[in-house]
């Protein structure tokens, strides 16, 4: 087979900033402008006369020679691969580099002698060369496809942060952003590497590295459906995956536990052999999003049945908080396409630190699953809308297993506890079926309260994330402002709001914490709110509490209603949307994937 093409791989060195001319141009400009700055001060400090400008002034020197050290100091951050200052650090330098310029042509009363000239277009030239480098070197962060009108028959791409999946066929191969737009074509898949770049032909597929060494990689098989992918006669994504959740919170149970032993098993999953659990003094969650709220639930869990001490940390915000970290401490990190920029980088900051990394993800072999120790893989299918439902749910299923799995390990649960559990966690998916049946119901409260420019949603305990989570969904697809709270702190600034025109949708379920949310929803009635309940069926008394009543089927086990109360906001959100007229699936400056930090 044909050598990737020379232009290609020129533009992908660039772009990873590994290419020896690359590198030797910056370090020539970086080393000569110390030097000269090392010149300048000299100068300055021995206050003779300068050959450049006939001896005026000296502090012009210093200052050049600052702006000089400062532009080998950026030079210095690409060469090392940091991008984070390059581009500000070198457009400021460009700027103040024309001030020097036009100093130091006033102070020599224009440009006289030679000396002076080369000095001119060496600052003009150094200043452009770094700034466009920099600039370019802080900007390429993008998957790329291309075709060259020299080789029609090829394809070529290269990849730096942003995913990019190769497909295999027969006779043919395909390039594409993410699984489903090439799954009709075929279930073998390639994942590009961080500087990789590849070219297709109807042959096959080679891989080389940023280096030029070619890489050898096994292809990994899509074992969901392409017509997974579809509507399959549904109006929106969306709608077909709420009503996928029994099916994904099934397939994602399926194997790993045992309604015949009462007993959890994950032996995928090295980090959780009893051993491994036995070492853990705490564990860290990490993610962005539903998938965050997801991880607040967790948390809950993982505390409750194995007396492990857990945080939940957003992962845009973790690694500037400085974390404290060690060896004994779990990362736990959730998302759906395992792409999510954030949590890829707080993922890295924790095994900088020595940290274990176990991450929960939908999408086999992405980013965050090939930097973890190891993945609980959640088998949701495809989540083509961009409001995530089943993935959701799934990540919870997969949560409420890995509590019961260190439960299990550190004594928190005994035989008798963990098989109740289990036993409660089978019948998760039948119980869902069965809220779905409300899809009639919760489509003529949305008729009712659509133009209503306001939503509180409040819960308390497991629930409170989920009051989070269906405020998320309402202002994601229909625009409207929602605020989820946890309804214990409703006096402390959010019953300001309450009036007759807010809806205040309470989550009720009759768990531990009932007494407490009617007490709230009750105080939300005194400020004269319409009060939309999501309770057990049967519940009377908080049918009588409220406007609008959504029941829910009740689950024996109380831990496990954040699986059941959801299921009704994803509906009544899609429902309000789909009557205002947005568009559902893809709602406006938001992507399925976030990809950028």
């Amino acid at each position: 087979m044909a050598t990737v093409n020379p232009t290609l791989k020129q533009s992908a060195d660039l772009s990873a900033g590994d290419t020896d001319l690359n590198r030797r141009v910056l370090t020539l400009i970086g080393s000569f402008r110390l030097i000269v700055a090392a010149a300048m001060l000299l100068v300055a400090v021995l206050q003779t006369d300068p050959i450049f400008l006939g001896g005026r002034y000296p502090l012009l020197f210093i200052t050049t020679a600052c702006v000089y050290c400062l532009g080998s100091m950026t030079i210095a951050l690409v060469l090392r691969g940091e991008q984070a200052h390059t581009r500000q650090l070198a457009w400021l330098q460009l700027v103040v580099d024309i001030a020097c310029i036009t100093l130091i042509v006033h102070a020599s009363g224009g440009i006289g002698s030679g000396l002076e000239a080369l000095l001119v277009v060496f600052v003009v030239a150094s200043a452009m060369t770094l700034s466009a480098r920099s600039s370019y070197f802080a900007a390429a962060i993008a998957a790329l496809a291309v075709l060259l009108e020299q080789t029609p028959d090829r394809l070529y791409a290269a990849r730096l942060a942003s995913p990019l999946v190769l497909g295999r066929g027969d006779g043919e191969n395909f390039i594409a952003s993410d699984i489903p737009a090439i799954l009709s074509y075929t279930r073998s898949m390639l994942f590009l590497e961080d500087g990789e770049i590849a070219e297709l032909s109807a042959e096959g597929i080679r891989i080389e590295n940023a280096t030029g060494e070619t890489v050898q990689r096994q292809p990994k098989n899509i074992t969901w459906s392409a017509a997974m992918a579809e509507k399959e006669g549904y109006k929106h994504f969306m709608l077909k995956e709420i009503n996928e959740q029994p099916r994904a919170i099934t397939d994602t149970l399926r194997g790993r536990i045992s309604l015949e032993h009462g007993d959890v098993t994950l032996d995928e999953v090295p980090l959780l052999t009893p051993e491994a659990i036995a070492g853990i003094r705490r564990i860290l969650i990490i993610a962005c999003g539903t998938s965050y709220h997801a991880g607040l639930v967790g948390r809950l869990w993982i505390e409750k049945f194995s007396g492990i001490p857990a945080e939940v940390d957003l992962g845009s915000e973790f690694r500037y908080r400085d974390p404290l970290l060690s060896p004994d401490t779990l990362v736990v990190s959730i998302s759906q396409s395992g792409e999510t920029a954030d949590t890829l980088a707080a993922v890295k900051t924790a095994k900088e630190e020595g940290c274990k990394v176990l991450s929960i993800c939908n999408v086999v072999d992405s980013s965050i699953a090939r930097t973890s120790d190891g993945v609980l893989y959640t088998h949701a299918g495809p989540e083509i809308g961009v409001a995530s439902t089943k993935a959701f749910t799934t990540q919870l299923t997969a949560l409420y297993l890995l509590a019961l799995a260190m439960g299990k390990a550190t004594g928190g649960l005994s035989t008798q506890e963990l098989a109740i559990k289990v036993d409660a966690l089978a019948k998760v998916p039948g119980l869902v079926e069965h809220a779905l049946h409300s899809d009639a119901a919760i489509r003529d409260v949305a008729e009712r309260y659509y133009r209503a420019s306001d939503f509180l949603y409040l819960g308390r305990w497991l629930n409170y994330p989920i009051a989070l989570e269906g405020a998320l969904k309402l202002k994601e697809i229909s625009y409207i402002h929602a605020e989820g709270y946890p309804a214990g702190e409703m006096k402390h600034g959010p019953i300001a709001l309450i009036d007759e025109h807010m809806p205040v949708v309470v989550i009720a379920p009759r768990d531990k914490v009932y007494e407490k949310i009617v007490s709230n929803l009750q105080e939300a009635k005194a400020r004269h709110a319409v009060v939309i309940a999501v309770g057990e069926e049967g519940d009377n008394e908080l049918r009588e509490h409220a406007e609008e009543f959504i029941p829910m089927p009740a689950c024996s086990e109380e831990s496990l209603t954040p699986l059941l109360t959801v299921v009704p906001l994803q509906m009544l959100s899609y429902h309000i949307a789909d009557i205002k007229g947005t568009d559902v699936d893809q709602p406006r400056n938001l992507a399925k994937s976030v990809t950028v930090e």
